[in-house]
């Protein structure tokens, strides 16, 4: 192995996001993310909120849909997960999340500009485009208009969606 490629695998990347549910397109990011990174950081946002039109599941269960899918590993340390809540001050919060989880190299990012501004003064972000209608947005706004979602999510997390009634909890709230 070079030595550019050991550098690259001692890397340390985070992930930040709601995971309102967990979707495909997070799914693409992670394993992108994994094979760049010796340990990914994978950061619950919003970890108080639940129960919520935008926030329908809670910290435990949106970590329970990671581990479901990423369970192998999170066993190997490949991956750490971490319950962040909202403290409402963007200017510290990329110091607020560092204070939680240690440090990292690398910022993964979705289509998210707030990610992107709060992280890119102090650390190197990989930002990546929505693939097709792989949004959690999209996920509930399907599930309240009783749309077909499935196709959205693995097999794994549609089943623990359904098992939680989070279908039917997205439709109450």
């Amino acid at each position: 192995m070079s030595e550019e490629e050991s550098k690259l695998i001692q890397r340390v990347g985070m992930f930040l996001g709601r995971f309102q549910p967990l979707h495909k397109g997070h799914m693409k990011i992670i394993q992108l993310a994994l094979s760049e990174v010796s340990q990914l950081k994978i950061v619950i946002g919003s970890s108080q909120a639940s129960n919520e039109k935008n926030n329908p599941f809670t910290a435990e269960e949106r970590n329970q849909m990671i581990t479901l899918v990423f369970g192998r590993e999170i066993d190997a340390n490949r991956i750490a997960l971490y319950h962040v809540p909202d403290i409402n001050c963007d200017d510290r919060y990329a110091e607020h999340l560092v204070s939680v989880t240690g440090k990292f190299d690398i910022v993964y990012a979705a289509d998210n500009e707030l990610t992107y501004n709060l992280f890119s003064k102090d650390y190197q972000v990989e930002k990546h485009e929505r693939i097709n209608d792989y949004a959690s947005t999209e996920i509930r706004r399907r599930i309240k208009a009783k749309e077909s979602w499935r196709e959205l999510v693995d097999e794994k997390i549609y089943r623990y969606i359904l098992a939680i009634e989070g279908d039917k909890r997205i439709l109450e709230i």
